[in-house]
């Protein structure tokens, strides 16, 4: 594992800093204590952001998607200068994301019958100070501390234990597979 360095942080980060970091696929489960794993949730990665008051949602292709998802605005009293990466999701009847009830919203405007949450998996910035020279464990601690608002809740992590994560998913009958049925992120412990 490779240490990041922070070469120039910058004076006031922008939702447009960043990208969201994306799953990795492995051919087989493993367990290693360097890892966090997450389950994949099928939805729209995004990168969201407070800036001058308002909430901004920007998509993993770069477009602007704030007019499709409304109903985030209250994240707003996270204050400006807070960036969040995490998932669009929408759930379906047994509560169970869904990609196809969330592909109902994509790419139209206003309010919408079909509920929209996101899942904060990162937070990069807070009050503008840009996080990513943090480890990703001393991330996920301070998103932790914040009071995220509804309709956003952070991601379930679990530390070191992908071949858990796995078999859990396996017996919920998950329609995924290893590669495309968990997300592995690097996290420096």
């Amino acid at each position: 594992m490779a240490n990041v360095i922070v070469r120039h942080r910058p004076r006031r980060v922008t939702l447009e800093t960043y990208a969201p970091m994306l799953a990795v696929s492995w051919q087989t489960p493993f367990d290693d204590d360097r890892w966090v794993f997450e389950p994949k949730l099928d939805g729209v990665r995004a990168i969201v952001s407070v800036q001058d008051g308002s909430v901004r949602i920007r998509s993993r292709n770069g477009n602007d998607i704030t007019p499709s998802y409304p109903e985030l605005a209250p994240l707003e009293t996270l204050g400006d200068g807070t960036i969040l990466d995490g998932e669009l999701i929408a759930y379906d009847e047994e509560g169970v994301p869904s990609f196809e009830r969330l592909q109902g919203r994509m790419h139209r405007t206003g309010p919408s019958p079909i509920a929209v949450s996101l899942v904060a998996f990162d937070l990069l910035a807070l009050n503008g100070e840009a996080l990513v020279g943090q480890t990703l464990m001393q991330r996920l601690v301070e998103l932790g501390d914040l009071d995220l608002p509804k309709p956003a809740l952070q991601s379930t992590v679990i530390e070191g234990e992908g071949v858990a994560l796995f078999a859990a998913a396996a017996a919920r009958g998950s329609r995924a597979s290893w590669p495309s049925g968990m997300t592995a992120c690097i996290a420096q412990v």
